[in-house]
Parts: structure tokens; sequence; C-alpha cells
């Protein structure tokens, strides 16, 4: 039975994923405008009234959400803060109970997880997909009103779950109620937010719909729609379960909701156990790569090292286990934990294969990338990536088969893995897509630095201390050591001082984040196209295009060439008399004026056949180099990166390039050696290639022309070579004179004599 309960829910779930990729790649045919019509008219128009209280603006929506996830932030570290010293001291907060509030591990461990997972990272992470999807298909969201709406509904069903109806519990406010009656309050919880996150769906999919077919998805875009399908099926899942199969709940754990796998009873808890893998594994871990394959190659200039490993990485995420998160499965046979068991194993795929294929994209690149706060966050969490998931594999495999020989190891690791790789990636989408979305400069760098090296120090340190504080447990436990916890006290007192660091630097990212949203540096929606200086003086003597280009000179640049000015050459020249005699031009020989040579033109050969495929494209739809240019430079700062050559080539289905090969072209082209591609480099390696095919076209056209000559010639022999005298024309028989006659327009009326009269006329 319960064999089928997972086979079945996973079959929807694994079908649902199969379909939305397809109708992803593929679009909805000729259902798509109706479809796009009716979606929006549903997005833009419910809530009726409460809608039109959003800003319609582009980008409002992420901004919203990435908004909300930075307060919830510095609340989630801040309940942490607490969690962790109250390991220290438990009677540190008894002087509340005078208002009634008596400390409880469960509700503290709850409430921090809950706003750590469900504001902080799926806030934050929920934003940078609104952005990210969009920019990488170039379209735009469909209702930027409705996601700033969704971002304050998600926040509303977390206050009240969290603050709200323990309070109203806790009171007594909600009447005599028995505690499976109080299970509909988490059930319900869980379906609203499976609805908020397929309204964001369906307005992502229609920012998809806007891509131009020969557009190929990107990682990012991979990760963020397998994420959101599976999470709204887990969701839902969680949500009919609940109501279906729960068990009681004690009413001091019904704002937890960050696991229901303990709430549901009989075979149906293993179905639940899953969902609770992808709500607090799948989705969490899926965002962070989909941000660290968005930022890193957008900084570093350079494209995905390897699509294979891309590929590898969100196609095995979704078909393992996660070592995130992870809990013992109730009432699981051995084949049920053999299988779990491997699947957690092959969970550690995608993270090693996207932590390497990043690292392998920023190689050459760490300066630059390290020079950018949103870089130097998103490189540290790649590579402390694979030392947490290592840690989290071994913990994972003890804790899914209820041995918890480990003993708290599991939840450090997770504590790592949220704070420590998830903390430093929400910093990159701060310091980086933050900006972007609402068009102003960063507010501080210096306060970013300040956050990434908080947010670092607290995030690693804490979680050293903790795993030492859970080591020196597990060996004093095995040493039959009573009261334990008296020992190891000092080791959380140092976690929570370190983990202070990070609370301190939630603040901070905060505050410069809220800055950044009122700054006044704005940025303007698309980079100024410049071609180069006005002008530039050209000194006499010798030089080359390359040194004109490092200068800044363009295509459209006013070179002046600075000639010998007239008092030089009256310095230099030499007064000499001479008689008025030779003021003739008799017997002078004036010398033939030279012809003036062509330009050289480039061979076909010498040019890369990529960039002469392109150069054909360019000739033949008519586009010019400026709108090419435009079209390639996706970020907008007037150069061409690799990566963006790249992707280039690709929706121009002229060609999809290894990076190797990338690196190649980018070298053929670039004059001023600084790894990018300016509109001038653009221009000139265009220009040669385009003049190399017109030589190439006029031979073939010279070649043409002479063939046609000689037909002409064998023709019009006659009339080209025979002068109108009457001498020559006597010697001509009738016939010729009849041809010669007609072509001039001329009677070939009579006999010879007379047509030899009217042609001499």
């Amino acid at each position: 039975m319960m064999s089928a309960i997972i086979f079945f829910s996973l079959a929807i779930l694994y079908v649902a994923m199969i379909v939305l990729s397809h109708k992803a790649v593929n679009g909805m045919g000729e259902m798509r405008k109706t479809m796009r019509h009716l979606t929006v008219f549903m997005l833009d128009k419910a809530p009726a009234g409460v809608i039109d209280f959003f800003s319609k603006k582009e980008g409002s929506g992420s901004r919203t959400w990435i908004i909300h996830g930075a307060l919830w932030a510095t609340v989630a570290a801040t309940i942490g803060f607490l969690n962790i010293w109250l390991k220290y001291d438990a009677q540190a907060l008894d002087s509340f109970s005078s208002i009634g509030w008596k400390y409880n591990a469960d509700v503290m461990s709850g409430f921090s997880e809950t706003s750590l997972i469900f504001g902080f990272l799926f806030m934050t992470f929920i934003g940078s997909s609104l952005h990210i999807l969009p920019r990488a298909n170039g379209g735009k969201l469909a209702s930027e009103a409705n996601a700033s709406l969704m971002a304050f509904a998600w926040s509303g069903i977390l206050f009240f779950s969290l603050i709200i109806l323990p309070l109203l519990l806790k009171f007594e406010l909600l009447g005599d109620r028995t505690d499976l009656q109080l299970l509909f309050f988490p059930a319900a919880i869980q379906m609203a937010m499976a609805m908020i996150l397929g309204a964001l769906l369906l307005n992502l999919l229609l920012a998809l719909g806007e891509r131009t077919p020969s557009t190929s998805l990107s990682a990012s875009t991979w990760f963020i729609l397998l994420a959101f399908t599976s999470v709204i099926w887990a969701f839902i899942i969680r949500g009919s379960f609940l109501a279906l199969f729960g068990n009681a709940i004690q009413a001091s754990l019904i704002g937890d909701i960050s696991s229901y796998q303990q709430l549901i009873s009989g075979d149906a808890s293993s179905v639940v156990w899953m969902a609770d893998r992808i709500v607090t594994g799948w989705f969490p871990l899926a965002m962070m790569l989909a941000v660290a394959y968005h930022v890193i190659p957008s900084i570093s200039g350079s494209p995905i090292w390897s699509r294979s490993l891309s590929v590898v990485s969100f196609t095995t995420l979704f078909i393992s286990v996660p070592v995130l998160m992870m809990s013992d499965v109730a009432l699981a046979d051995d084949t049920f934990l053999s299988v779990a068991a491997v699947l957690v194993v092959l969970g550690l795929v995608p993270l090693l294969a996207s932590s390497s294929n990043l690292i392998a994209t920023m190689q050459g690149r760490w300066e630059k990338v390290l020079a950018s706060p949103g870089g130097a966050a998103s490189a540290s969490a790649v590579l402390l990536l694979p030392i947490v998931a290592l840690m989290g594999f071994f913990s994972s495999l003890d804790e899914i088969n209820g041995a918890h020989n480990m003993g708290g190891v599991q939840a450090t690791v997770d504590h790592g893995l949220l704070w420590l790789v998830g903390g430093l990636m929400a910093l990159a989408v701060w310091g980086k897509l933050f900006p972007e979305v609402i068009g102003r400069r960063l507010s501080s760098r210096s306060k970013a630095r300040w956050a990434f090296w908080l947010f670092l120090t607290g995030g690693l340190g804490s979680t050293i201390s903790m795993l030492m504080a859970d080591f020196v447990s597990i060996s004093m436990t095995d040493a039959g050591v009573e009261d334990v916890s008296s020992h190891i006290g000092g080791y959380y007192l140092t976690s929570a001082a370190l983990f202070y660091a990070l609370v301190m630097g939630t603040f901070v990212a905060a505050v410069n984040l809220i800055s950044t949203l009122f700054s006044d540096e704005v940025v303007a929606d698309a980079a100024p196209v410049s071609s180069g200086m006005d002008s530039f003086e050209l000194q006499p003597g010798s030089t080359s295009i390359r040194d004109l280009v490092s200068k800044g000179v363009g295509v459209d640049t006013l070179i002046i060439i600075n000639a010998a000015s007239e008092e030089d050459e009256e310095e230099d020249s030499t007064e000499v008399g001479v008689s008025a005699a030779l003021h003739t031009d008799e017997g002078v020989v004036m010398p033939k004026a030279e012809p003036v040579k062509a330009a050289p033109v480039d061979a076909l050969a010498a040019f890369q056949p990529e960039l002469i495929d392109l150069a054909r494209w360019l000739k033949s739809s008519g586009t010019t180099t400026i709108d090419l240019f435009m079209k390639m430079d996706l970020d907008r700062d007037g150069t061409i990166t690799p990566y963006e050559i790249r992707e280039g080539l690709a929706s121009l289905d002229i060609v999809d390039l290894p990076p190797w090969d990338v690196e190649k072209l980018v070298t053929s082209m670039d004059l001023d050696g600084d790894g990018k591609i300016n509109i001038p480099e653009l221009d000139i390696h265009m220009m040669r290639i385009l003049n190399s095919l017109s030589a190439e076209d006029d031979g073939k056209d010279s070649t043409d022309e002479d063939e046609e000559d000689d037909d002409k010639d064998s023709t019009d022999e006659v009339a080209e070579n025979t002068s109108l005298d009457e001498a020559s024309l006597s010697s001509l028989k009738k016939a010729e004179l009849v041809v010669l006659a007609e072509e001039k327009g001329i009677s070939s009326k009579g006999n010879k004599s007379d047509i030899i009269a009217r042609l001499c006329e």
C-alpha cells in the first residue's frame, strides 16, 4: 500500500515536470495567444480592487520579494542567535515569564527554521527568480502588480502562522477546539502557499513565452521552472495529506511549517517525508544554484564552462534526495531505506557538479569576480558548497535510518548550508541583482563588503564551533559522562558570539538595501552606445588600427590629420632666384600621377568561419552592426563578453560553441586586449569580412560579365570594329549593311549603294 501511494504521488510530480519542460521548449502552439490573454487577465484582475494598489512598473515584483526577504533575514538571524545562546544558558529569557512566555526549545527551533527558510531564503530567491528568468529569456513578467501582491500575501501567511495563530491558541481565543480540528490551520496554510507559488509560476511562464524560438533555455531557467513545479506539488501533498491523514498536534507546535511528516499517520507519512525533502531541500538548493549560474557568468564575463555539467546538475537534483534538512523515515521498510540511501548518494552529484562547473567558469577571472560584492559572495558560496555537502552526506545517511549516531551534526550541517552557503548566495542577490532590478547603483560598496565579511565570519565560525560541540558531545556520551551539556556550554557560547557577527551582517546588508532603493545614482535602462571619442588629432608618422582603438577612437570618430604648419614650411623653405624665362612649362616633363591602389582585402580563410557566418547573416538580414551589438549586449554595459557572444550566436541559430572556441573568437576581434568586444572592434571586424565577401562576389560577377561580353562581342563584332566611311562600308555584304542600318535606326530599303549613302550621312 505504501509503495503504491508513493509511486502514484511521485508519478504525478514527474509527469507534471515533463509536460512543463516540453511546453517550455516547444510552446503552446495555436493556443498560446488565447491562454496568454486569459492568464494575464486573471493575474491583473484578481483579486479585484486590491491589485490596483500595487505598482505595475517593471521590476517592482522582484523588488518587493527581495525587500521582504531582507526584513525576514533580520528576524531569522535574531531568533537564530537567541536559539544558539539558549543552548548555552536555558534560563537567559526567564524574565519573560512575567508576560506568560516560557522558553521551549522545540518552539524556538521551529520559529527559527520557519523564518529562515520560508521568510529569508524563499522570499529572497523567489524575488531573484522573477528577475533572472525574464532577463535570461528576453521577456518581462506579465503582471508585476500580481507578483508584488503575492509577496505581501506570503509575508502575511508567515506572520499569521508564527505570531497571530500561536497567540490565538495561547489565550484560547479560537474557542474549544480539538487537536484534530486545529490541523485545519496548517493544512490551509500549505494550500495557500501552493496557490501563491502557482500564480508566480504562471507569471514566469508568460515571461518565458516572449522568448524567440532560437533562444535556448539557460541552466538558471531550468532550475527555476523545475523548482517551482516540484514545490507546488509538495505544498499540495502536505496540505491535503495533513487534512486527510493528520494526527493530533500540540498547540505549541502548530506554527512550525518546516516539517509535517511527524503529523501524518500510516503509510502516507513516507509521501509527506518526500514532500518535506522537496520543500526544505530541492527548492532552496535549486534556487541557490539558479542564482549562482546567473551571477557568476554575468560578473566574470565568461560563459559557463560546461553545459553538460549544467544539464547533469538540474536533472540529477530533481531525482535525488537532498542532503539538506534530512530526517528519519517513519514506518519505512528496508527496501525504501535502501533506495533512499542510494538517492542520498546521488544527491551529492548536482552539488559537486555545479560547484566544479562554476569554479572552472571563474578561472582566470578571479580578480574581476572578487572585485564585485555580489561576485565575492557567490564565489565564496560556491567554494564552500562541496565542503558542507560532503558533511551533510555522512550525517544524512546516519539520520535517514534513525540511528542518530552522529547526534546533532545534521542540525549543524543544516545551519551551515542555510546560513553560510544560502546566506552568501542571498548577499549575491542583494549586491548584484537588486541594483539591476531597481535600476540604481548600489548605495555603498563598503557596507556590502562589511556585510560579506560579517556573513562569512559569523556563518563559518558558528558552524565550526557547533560541530566541535557536537563531536565533543558524541565522545562524552560514548565515554559514559553524565551531564554532557555542562561541559559543552562554552562551545555554544563561542558559537553564539560568532553568529552575532552574522546578525550584524544582516542588518548592515538590509540597511544598504533600503538605501539603494532610494539612491540618487540612477542607472539608465540602456547603456549609452558609444562608438568612440568625437574627434582625434592624428600626428604625422605611422600608426595602426589597434593603437587608435586603444586610444578611444571609434568608427564615428573624426580623425584630424595634423599636417606640417605653414610657419614650419616657411622656416624650412629656401628662396631661389630664377629667370623669368623659366616661368614656362615648355620643356618641363610633368610626372604621371600614380594610380591609387585599392586597400588590400583579406582572404576569407583568414577569418573564423563562425564570424563569416555572422557577417553573412548581418548582410542578408539588413541588420546594422550597432543593432547586432545591442542584441548581444545582454547586461547593457557597452561591451560584449565571451558569454554574451556565445549566447548571441546560439540565439541567432549560427552556432553553439564550447567556451574554449568562444575565447578564440574574442581573441581574433579583441584589438585592445581587454578580453571584451566593443562596438569599434565588432564594426571593424565585420567590415573586413564584408569587404572580403564583396570582393569574392565581385570576382564571380566579373567572370560572368566576361562570359557575357564574349558572347556579345561575337554578335556585335561588325558594328564595333567597322568605321562608317564609304570605303569600308563598300567592302561589306548587303546583309551586313542591313543589320548595321537596323541597329542605327536607319531605313534598310533599296540597293547596297542607297544603304551606304544613308549610313555615311
